[in-house]
């Protein structure tokens, strides 16, 4: 995310209870609109990036070694399903987001995750930047790719995101970064081009049944990097147990420019939506002994 006055003052929205965070990392509501989280009534936060500078595990990171740990399966469950209700893409003026229709909820659960905890997925959303060669939040070993997902989950013993973000074990994430390919990706033909559906700010579009099976191939190497970070955008809150698989997915420039019509708060396109990378301070960056996880 870009720290642009525009940027830090289109994460404000007034209502007559005061100022609430638009924060596109926790997302909005596709039916009312509304941000998911109004924190108007929440002592100490405001939209002034309040953990963003003083923070000491921000996000997002380089990623340049790991440390394997033997950790239990990691369980990622309905994330790639096939659903008949569909999937909403939401433009929300600062980036994409793709919300499940129906039930069941999603979820995460075991890896590195507190024990016997399970957290519900909230939302998805991209990040890209005004190029693809640094167009993701989160490098690997200093190299970038063209965009990058972020799969919110709230921890499921928290009523709401707004209690959630509150407590450091609020939120998990999980990333994945898509590299630059010559042809494109016709597995992401049932989100790409519905992208031409949401170029203004509020528009919404229903996606196929099918539209999130392409994740079944990455999620299912089993290989992930993990560390605890914090939210990208907003107050940068440090509650966020972070999930960045190592398998890429291929996308090509065409398909990335599409991202870079929409339109944003400001009226103009939303060339770049990303975060610069964080220092690690003495972070350690696990990732699993063995491929132990399970997908369903």
């Amino acid at each position: 995310m870009m720290y642009k006055w525009a940027t830090i003052i289109a994460l404000c929205v007034v209502q007559i209870n005061g100022y609430v965070i638009v924060d596109p990392e926790l997302g909005v509501d596709p039916e009312t609109l509304l941000p998911n989280v109004d924190t108007s009534g929440i002592n100490g936060l405001s939209a002034t990036g309040l953990y963003c500078n003083t923070g000491t595990r921000q996000s997002p990171i380089d990623i340049p070694y790991c440390v394997q740990k033997s950790l239990s399966a990691l369980r990622i469950e309905g994330h790639g399903d096939v659903r008949p209700e569909g999937f909403t893409m939401l433009n929300t003026g600062s980036t994409a987001q793709i919300s499940y229709n129906g039930l069941p909820v999603p979820t995460l659960s075991g890896g590195p995750l507190p024990k016997d905890s399970t957290y519900e997925f909230v939302q998805a959303h991209f990040h890209w930047g005004n190029d693809n060669v640094e167009g993701t939040e989160h490098a690997i070993h200093d190299t970038y790719g063209a965009l990058e997902i972020h799969f919110v989950h709230r921890k499921s013993t928290y009523n709401d995101l707004a209690t959630a973000i509150q407590h450091s074990d609020g939120l998990a994430v999980f990333g994945i970064i898509f590299s630059e390919q010559e042809t494109n990706n016709t597995r992401l033909d049932k989100i790409i081009p519905n992208l031409a559906n949401i170029i203004t700010e509020g528009t919404t579009t229903t996606l196929d049944e099918d539209a999130m099976v392409w994740l079944e191939e990455v999620i299912s190497a089993f290989q992930y990097y993990n560390y605890p970070g914090s939210l990208t955008t907003g107050d940068c809150n440090e509650v966020v147990n972070w999930i960045v698989m190592k398998r890429k997915v291929g996308i090509s420039a065409a398909q990335v420019a599409k991202f870079r019509n929409l339109i944003g708060k400001d009226g103009y396109p939303i060339e770049e939506y990303r975060r610069h990378v964080q220092n690690l301070n003495n972070r350690v960056i696990k990732c699993a002994r063995k491929d132990t996880s399970r997908f369903h």
